[in-house]
């Protein structure tokens, strides 16, 4: 009976306390951020993900696009236009940062597949424990802290 009530008690605590934060992930939209309210130790990890960033990008491309394709009226042959409009976005100054969040933007939406993140903002800690709905980093790791493991 002793061993029984040893285990069951060992058990209780392990779940009543969350275990060390190693590495916090961050999802957010442009309509809801998350602050960082809080620093963090050295020891843990932080990433941060903006689910609009592929978004924005594709949105500032086509943009782009249809700015150069307008001044390409030259041939009824839209293929040729859009190709050329392509071309000059392609090797101008703008395309290194739609590149960049264009993967920054795929990231994002890889990592919340992995950590099967259903909405933002959500705060993902030591890649097993989502807290939902809260836009302070702090606030998230009370939660953490009090609940020990959410999903």
């Amino acid at each position: 009976m002793r061993l029984i009530l040893l285990t069951a008690s060992l058990l209780v605590s392990s779940f009543a306390h969350a275990t060390a934060i190693k590495n916090i992930k961050v999802f957010y939209s442009n309509d809801i951020p998350v602050i960082q309210d809080l620093p963090l130790n050295g020891t843990q990890q932080l990433e941060v993900f903006n689910m609009d960033t592929k978004n924005n990008a594709t949105a500032k491309l086509n943009m782009l696009m249809q700015q150069r394709h307008a001044r390409k009226k030259k041939t009824d042959d839209y293929l040729i236009s859009y190709s050329e409009a392509f071309d000059e976005v392609l090797n101008g100054p703008n395309w290194n940062g739609i590149y960049s969040d264009l993967e920054l933007g795929s990231k994002a939406i890889e990592y919340a597949i992995r950590y099967q993140v259903k909405k933002t903002p959500a705060i993902v800690f030591n890649d097993s424990s989502v807290v939902y709905g809260v836009t302070s980093l702090k606030e998230a790791i009370r939660i953490y802290n009090n609940k020990g493991h959410t999903k």
